[in-house]
């Protein structure tokens, strides 16, 4: 039973059925989250499963960050113009007057945080109004100012362990690309939480 939900944020509740549960979390959608919050779904997924109930998860894996920026650079600027769109968006339908020719997409691999931060550039100094029925808003930008979109987190699998542990589950099933750019995780409740 599908639900929206900020997993990060919002309290959820898993359906509950007779028999096993089969929880699948996939897509880009953990590594959206930082490390903390990761680990806080997870106990929060953990909390509402029985001993014979299964998660699938997968994970972005950390590796080269020229592979990386490579990939959230693509050549048809598809994840650029997924950027680009919030602000037509913004334009659209709150009023906002952003100037995409005035922005440049740039992903960032962030050692630190482990993430490639995705950000909208300023290509000069400017002025971004927005009229709604608030009023009027005004949002300054320097040239080379950026506006953060997303961080897309990476894992190593010594973090995805680590996370899986701490949240009472053990890995029983792996499956990687070929590359090892992502992660399939078949995990279960560990019999040590229980």
């Amino acid at each position: 039973m599908p639900q929206v939900k900020n997993y990060a944020t919002d309290d959820f509740i898993l359906p509950s059925f007779d028999g096993c549960t089969f929880v699948i979390y996939i897509g880009v959608s953990i590594g959206n989250s930082s490390k903390e919050e990761a680990k806080n779904i997870l106990l929060h997924v953990y909390e509402q499963l029985k001993a014979e109930d299964v998660l699938l998860l997968s994970v972005d894996m950390c590796h080269d960050p020229s592979v990386l920026l490579s990939a959230y650079n693509d050549k048809n600027g598809v994840v650029a113009d997924f950027q680009f769109n919030v602000l037509r968006r913004l334009n659209r339908e709150f009023g906002y007057n952003f100037d995409l020719d005035q922005f440049r997409y740039q992903p960032v691999w962030n050692e630190h945080k482990s993430s490639v931060e995705q950000h909208l550039q300023s290509l000069c100094s400017q002025q971004v109004k927005c009229i709604d029925r608030f009023g009027e808003k005004t949002l300054h930008f320097d040239k080379g100012e950026t506006i953060n979109m997303i961080d897309s987190y990476k894992f190593s699998i010594e973090d995805i362990n680590m996370l899986l542990n701490i949240a009472g589950f053990i890995s029983v099933g792996k499956a990687s690309s070929r590359f090892e750019y992502f992660l399939l995780i078949f995990v279960c409740i560990s019999v040590l939480s229980l």
